[in-house]
């Protein structure tokens, strides 16, 4: 084995380096314990207002609206499938076990993703060990607490980052250790950690690169053996990497248009990627979830500027590695290696909102922390006084970090992600995901308007998404522009022609117009796309409903229900079903489902009333209507019900009263007018001596 060089600015001379041993925390197991403790605990200090958050973005949609992972027999098709958007069988196979255990609560997982960011810290710290940077703990500590690691730990669905950058530090830290050592055993466990990281995150492809870095930098030289003992990291890398790429390309994006610019762009767009995380990684400040899509002009001169900053400073570090060391130049390579899977080489899905996210830094913010430590453990090491500057900078800048990383997590502890798309319209107001997120939201709430005006925003920034066009085809339908609804889900179907929400929102308003051959073929088509449909369950259900056909729906609305069990507008449908076959006990149950999924939709409430009346349970009704009008204050029909209610129980003034509300919101409600009439003149009878 070629001798070891001396390692030139990381490590310092043996003189200094025993000054600063007891920043180097090694020792006995006990206090190795010890210190990794502090780095879970660390973790949780900066993240623990996140704790009690919600499910973010897409991680309802990727876990517990995910088959493969609520269902049994799942964890043989994370492993086996191809009808998945990436191959991530590992990171799947957790949340497969997760949900066993926490089942539709975000608290435990987001648990389980402080528990590997701790773990991570810890690995971190040891790699830098084991490549001699001074204060190597530090390392660690300031990894556990960086703002910019709170999306990727609060962000559920990111434990595949979690567990990509795991086993990738720990499959470095064993093979630099095989390395040494010669031995066969390590070795193999190294390459087994890095397929493992591969199964977890295809990010991890970048890793026989930053290996070879560190071999040639411990070693100052590339030898045949050096060669030899990274190649089978690159075959894994290679084949695994073509297989998430596929994933990746043809399930995950499928027709939706990413990006639109060339080469050239890219090669561009690259290098602002690379400063603009290293601006984060130093100055971690107006963090944001989306941030801004540069569409920079090619021709101006200005848009090579970073390019060739970047290419310059990579130059200058290595004709200057005789004075300054190469260990600077190396913690560039290793950053940029990292960096590289997402500086749009490839395409990836998020990228069609933005070219950059936090958690795309994850796996190389480590680079940046060792550098910055290892030069402040040199200064230290030769400046006397530096010595004790240093741990106070350590702990001011610690301080700072875990400020910086609580507020950041207070976004992701809300109880709903209306926080999150506030504070990213907030700093980014053209972007079309956090309008199309709020405004479905807003849906949510049935706040339409407000989510109609925000959804035109985000078709207009963003033409060519298909997700918004179709919500916005919602919000249309529901504020009974019909024909508009049905030119978005036109547009959205043109765009992707398997869209199935497309095809099962043109199936519903040809339904609505008598269309309902139109209808079964829309509904029938999206079912050939996604045979776990549950809107085109429902929709072939609401076509033998008008037909009066009370059984062959039911039997739709309930194949609709199993499939996707937090399906809402299935539940009511089933509810309406077993009204009319006079089933009401069995509709209550049904209807009251309904609402615990969606509490603001106003017909599971009314239909439930009906339920209740028509088993007796009059105050049961009036107690239900109650609550609903409190949700909808404007909602004349909820006005008009309670108030028949009211008046079977003989509560006939507040019956007035509220019949009364339910026409001054709406003049023209049908029967309202007749039915105050009659109530008023019953009371005019009963005062009668």
């Amino acid at each position: 084995m070629p001798a070891r060089a001396a390692v030139v600015s990381t490590a310092p001379v043996v003189g200094a380096r025993a000054s600063l041993r007891w920043l180097e925390f090694s020792g006995s197991r006990a206090q190795v314990a010890f210190l990794s403790f502090l780095l879970f605990a660390a973790v949780v200090l900066a993240n623990w207002p996140a704790v009690g958050g919600d499910w973010v973005w897409d991680d309802a949609t990727a876990i517990r609206g995910n088959r493969f992972i609520t269902e049994s027999s799942g964890l043989a098709h994370v492993w086996f499938s191809i009808q998945q958007p990436d191959y991530w069988p590992v990171s799947y196979s957790l949340l497969w076990l997760e949900w066993r255990i926490w089942g539709d609560d975000p608290i435990g997982y987001r648990l389980v993703n402080f528990l590997l960011h701790g773990i991570n810290a810890v690995l971190v710290w040891q790699l830098c060990q084991r490549l001699r940077v001074p204060a190597a703990w530090l390392c660690g500590l300031f990894f556990a607490v960086h703002p910019l690691t709170v999306e990727a730990v609060n962000w559920i669905i990111q434990c595949k980052t979690l567990l990509a950058t795991g086993f990738s530090l720990a499959s470095m830290i064993v093979a630099l250790a095989a390395y040494d050592s010669r031995r066969a055993r390590p070795y193999i466990a190294a390459l087994a950690l890095f397929i493992l990281a591969m199964l977890s995150k295809t990010s991890a492809v970048t890793i026989p690169i930053v290996l070879v870095i560190l071999i040639a930098w411990r070693q100052r030289r590339l030898t045949r053996f050096d060669l030899g003992f990274v190649a089978p990291f690159f075959l894994v890398s290679l084949v695994l990497g073509a297989v998430g790429l596929w994933f990746q390309q043809s399930q995950a994006i499928g027709e939706n248009i990413i990006r639109q610019d060339g080469a050239l762009s890219r090669l561009a767009l690259s290098a602002w990627a690379v400063w603009f995380y290293l601006g984060k990684a130093l100055l971690p400040i107006n963090l944001s979830f989306v941030y801004p899509l540069w569409k920079p002009a090619i021709a101006n001169p200005l848009t090579w500027l970073p390019l060739v900053a970047l290419v310059a400073i990579l130059v200058a570090l290595w004709m200057l590695r005789k004075r300054i060391g190469l260990a600077p130049l190396v913690a560039l390579g290793v950053y940029l290696a990292a960096l590289l899977p997402v500086l749009g080489v490839v395409n990836i899905f998020f990228m069609r909102y933005s070219l950059v996210a936090d958690h795309w830094q994850y796996p190389a913010l480590p680079a940046v922390i060792a550098l910055l430590v290892g030069l402040g453990g040199h200064w230290a090491a030769r400046v006397r006084w530096a010595r004790l500057a240093l741990p106070l900078a350590a702990a001011a800048v610690c301080a700072a970090l875990v400020l910086q990383s609580r507020a950041r997590a207070e976004i992701f502890g809300a109880p709903s992600n209306e926080t999150l798309w506030l504070d990213t319209l907030a700093k980014n107001p053209t972007s079309s995901m956090a309008n199309n997120n709020l405004g479905a939201l807003r849906i949510a709430q049935s706040r339409w308007t407000e989510a109609k005006q925000l959804l035109e925003t985000s078709v207009r920034l963003l033409p060519n998404d298909v997700e918004s066009r179709v919500n916005l085809a919602r919000a249309y339908y529901t504020l009974g522009e019909r024909q508009a609804a049905r030119d978005q889900f036109a547009a959205a179907l043109l765009l992707n022609r398997q869209s199935t929400a497309a095809l099962t929102g043109l199936g519903q308003i040809a339904a609505d117009l008598g269309e309902d051959a139109a209808a079964a073929k829309y509904h029938q088509d999206a079912l050939a796309i996604d045979p776990h449909s549950a809107d085109a369950m429902t929709g072939i259900g609401v076509i033998y409903g008008k037909r009066n056909e009370f059984a062959a729906a039911e039997e739709w609305f309930r194949r609709a229900a199993a499939s996707d069990p937090r399906n809402a507008s299935a539940r009511v449908n089933l509810g309406l079903s077993l009204l009319k076959q006079e089933r009401f006990a069995e509709a209550e149950h049904e209807l009251r489902k309904s609402i615990e999924l969606f509490p603001m939709m106003i017909e599971g409430r009314l239909l439930l009333s009906e339920a209740l009346i028509r088993q007796g349970k009059i105050n049961a009704a009036i107690v239900s209507l109650t609550s609903a009008s409190q949700l909808h204050p404007n909602s004349a029909r909820l006005r008009q019900a309670l108030g028949l209610a009211l008046a079977m129980v003989g509560r006939r003034q507040e019956a007035v009263t509220h019949l009364r509300d339910a026409l001054r919101i709406n003049p023209n409600l049908p029967g309202a007018a007749e039915q105050l009439s009659n109530i008023q003149r019953a009371i005019g009878a009963g005062a009668r001596p």
